[in-house]
């Protein structure tokens, strides 16, 4: 039996003092954990190939980013509406490929997306990286679910366009100014949902996969609403911990440049050597791009998976470590009692 007997709290010491830890402080100093991702050769490579075949498509992923959609896949509607005004409705081989390779880039971008998603939950939470193969095994249980997800706020929006469109028909019958001023006014208020559900699907779906693979129920429509709620009650701490996973990125890419820089320099003059062609030919600067591009992918959506365990928190007050665990340890064995201890 220990002889330390406990004397009490030390309620003169400070407040400092008393502090488990700094991130009990400053929670977002959490979101520094996820750089360890960076170093797992695993997760990585799964986002490599996901921008190789952005780019083998001819799609920038950093134009891609900026849109939150595919639309970059496809030519404009002005060009489509011109192509069928002038009777030229013609459409390429290329343009016919890329239109039916969409679905399967979605498909392959939600999957890769929570793969990493549930290494940045993980190591937000405090917990060891998880294995590839584990990630894999629980995004599989759950990806039908989350396609559900992704392609719900679709289909609200376009229910509400077709409400939108029945209250714009009255004005159709007559050309009065102020009758369809009036309507013109109606109009614009039921686009409101529209517009609340189709700038929050940029927030809410990513942070919904998110909570698909965080929470013990993998409800879509719940963890739909949880993005909903975190962007629209909690929008200065979304916006705070945008700006911090920024600045981890900016720093991030410093290094990762720095070390993108080196690879091709040392790779174009051992071109030049053996091959006796220049680093361009061979293609050694846009595969560096993309391994650049993959590694602040990466780290990009590992910070969102862990801004959204913070938004949980600041929303609900559920702890950052609770975390559902898909394989969790296995009970320990009771000790074995020594035979003196039961035999008299």
């Amino acid at each position: 039996m220990s002889e330390e007997v406990h004397s009490g709290y030390e309620f003169e010491d400070g407040m400092f003092a008393r502090v488990r830890s700094w991130v009990d402080i400053a929670p977002w100093i959490r979101l520094t954990r996820t750089l360890r991702i960076l170093s797992s050769p695993s997760y990585v490579s799964a986002t490599f190939l996901l921008c190789l075949l952005l780019r083998l498509a001819g799609v920038s992923v950093k134009e891609t980013w900026a849109r939150y959609s595919f639309a970059s896949l496809m030519p404009s509607s002005t060009e489509w509406t011109a192509r069928f005004v002038n009777g030229r409705f013609d459409v390429t081989v290329g343009e016919i490929l890329t239109i039916l390779l969409v679905p399967m880039f979605v498909l392959v971008s939600v999957f890769v997306f929570q793969v990493v998603a549930r290494a940045g939950v993980m190591l937000t939470a405090g917990h060891d990286l998880p294995a590839a193969s584990e990630s894999i095994r629980l995004i599989a249980t759950r990806f039908l679910k989350s396609l559900v997800l992704v392609f719900v706020p679709f289909a609200c929006v376009t229910v509400f366009a077709g409400l939108a469109f029945l209250v714009r028909l009255p004005g159709w019958f007559t050309e009065d100014s102020w009758w369809n001023s009036l309507i013109g006014g109606m109009f614009a208020l039921a686009c409101v949902p529209l517009g609340l559900l189709g700038f929050g699907a940029l927030f809410a779906i990513p942070l919904g996969l998110v909570a698909m693979v965080t929470e013990p129920d993998p409800d879509p429509i719940d963890s739909l609403s949880r993005g909903y709620e975190y962007l629209y009650r909690r929008p200065l701490h979304l916006v705070f911990y945008a700006i911090v996973s920024s600045a981890i990125l900016y720093v991030a890419s410093f290094v990762l440049g720095g070390i993108c820089a080196t690879i091709e320099g040392f790779s174009a003059w051992m071109a030049t050597l053996v091959f006796e062609r220049s680093g361009e030919q061979l293609g050694i600067s846009a595969t560096v791009l993309t391994l650049f591009e993959s590694w602040l992918l990466t780290l990009a959506i590992s910070l969102i998976a862990g801004s959204y365990l913070l938004l949980r928190y600041n929303a609900g007050g559920q702890e950052v470590e609770e975390v559902f665990h898909s394989m969790p340890p296995a009970d320990q064995p009771l000790p074995q009692l020594p035979h003196e201890a039961y035999e008299s």
